[in-house]
């Protein structure tokens, strides 16, 4: 900030000054409120600098709150079949954008109930954001997370690779996978594939392989 000030022959001039927000002044001021706020600052001003009229700073504080446009799908390849969930490696935070196009992390929960330790392939996690949400965050369109989790078999070999359009189901493979019409995750597309995959034991099964790729 600039200060002006006056010399003895009444001149002015301006000069640049610092102001510190200091606890003692400003017991009132509560961080989890929304309502406006007015802080006191105080100037430490120097030596050869009277203040006779005891001028101070205040500064209007108003709470802003931001709303959640959407969340980050994080990732998590590699991960080896058989591996169960808990010794999955799920981020603890996921990136969200908030309605200024400013990002931040927030704490998340996952949900492991659908994820099979065994089918090789994409699958979607679905997560839960920690409550309370931060004071200045809302989420009236309740956005919650997803993660793609690619399970791997570095054992296995796929002798074959066919695309399924999209809405139609192979008959023969009608044991655990879902067909439906909406892509799962938003600004995903996922694209199933009916898979040849040759085991280590000598076995040869038909599986359904997805793929997410980011619009």
């Amino acid at each position: 900030m600039v200060l002006t000030v006056k010399n003895r022959k009444n001149e002015t001039s301006t000069i640049p000054q610092t102001f510190q927000l200091r606890e003692e002044d400003n017991a009132h001021y509560d961080p989890m409120s929304l309502e406006e706020c007015t802080l006191t600052g105080y100037l430490p001003l120097a030596r050869n600098i009277r203040n006779p009229e005891n001028l101070g700073v205040e500064i209007v504080v108003k709470p802003t709150k931001y709303t959640i446009s959407s969340i980050k799908v994080p990732r998590i390849t590699g991960v080896v079949s058989g591996t169960e969930f808990a010794q999955v490696d799920m981020p603890e935070t996921v990136t969200v954008l908030r309605n200024d196009k400013k990002e931040e992390d927030l704490p998340v929960t996952w949900n492991g109930s659908t994820y099979i330790p065994t089918k090789i392939g994409s699958q979607v996690v679905k997560g839960t954001l920690d409550t309370p949400l931060p004071i200045h965050i809302e989420n009236p369109n309740k956005r919650q997370p997803n993660a793609i989790v690619t399970v791997v078999n570095p054992t296995a070999e796929i002798l074959s690779l066919e695309q399924i359009p999209k809405g139609m189901m192979p008959f023969s493979i009608a044991e655990a996978d879902v067909f439906t019409e909406d892509d799962p995750i938003p600004g995903f597309t996922e694209y199933r594939y009916l898979a040849e995959v040759l085991y280590e034991d000598g076995e040869t099964r038909f599986e359904i392989i997805s793929i997410f790729v980011e619009n």
